[in-house]
């Protein structure tokens, strides 16, 4: 009887699973970071036929934590990026408008940053993971090196040129 149970059991968590897999955003493109002087780069690339027209920067702190900030900074783009487009990360420009950081003295040293693309479509939405940095990392990118995180492995790298970040992309 304890068996029956335990396979039931079992059979109904993986049903779950099998049913929240599709409520997760697809991860489609990445999004880069590079550093020069004392500005920061973005690049957007997105993935197949997908696009961004948001940006979100957060700290990486456990959601449920006490001192967790909330989101400090989201963008929104009245016309999506469909191809790859390079940005002054601090001074996005005209066609994003939003709660955005402006220095680097707007980040704590010692803090786990991440920033993320996302795109919404009338029937389907899509995101990139988000590539996390400290500013203690960016310090330490040599210039013209990009952070991004891998779309397959989901791990943080570093790219020696924004031509290699693309080729490794998607």
């Amino acid at each position: 009887m304890a068996t029956r149970r335990r396979l039931a059991h079992a059979l109904a968590v993986g049903g779950a699973l099998v049913l929240l897999a599709g409520c997760t955003p697809s991860i489609d493109g990445v999004v880069g970071i590079s550093r020069s002087g004392s500005t920061l780069r973005g690049v957007i690339v997105p993935c197949g036929n997908d696009h961004i027209e948001q940006l979100h920067l957060e700290e990486m702190k456990d959601y449920y934590s006490e001192d967790r900030k909330p989101e400090l900074g989201s963008l929104d783009r009245d016309e999506p990026v469909r191809d790859v487009l390079e940005f002054d990360l601090l001074d996005p420009g005209p066609d994003w408008s939003g709660l955005w950081i402006k220095e680097l003295s707007d980040l704590s040293p010692g803090v786990v940053y991440g920033i993320q693309g996302y795109g919404v479509a009338r029937y389907d939405h899509w995101r990139t993971d988000f590539t996390q940095f400290t500013t203690q990392s960016l310090a330490e990118l040599a210039e013209g090196s990009w952070i991004y995180r891998d779309p397959e492995t989901l791990d943080t790298r570093t790219a020696p040129s924004l031509d290699r970040l693309l080729e490794v992309s998607c």
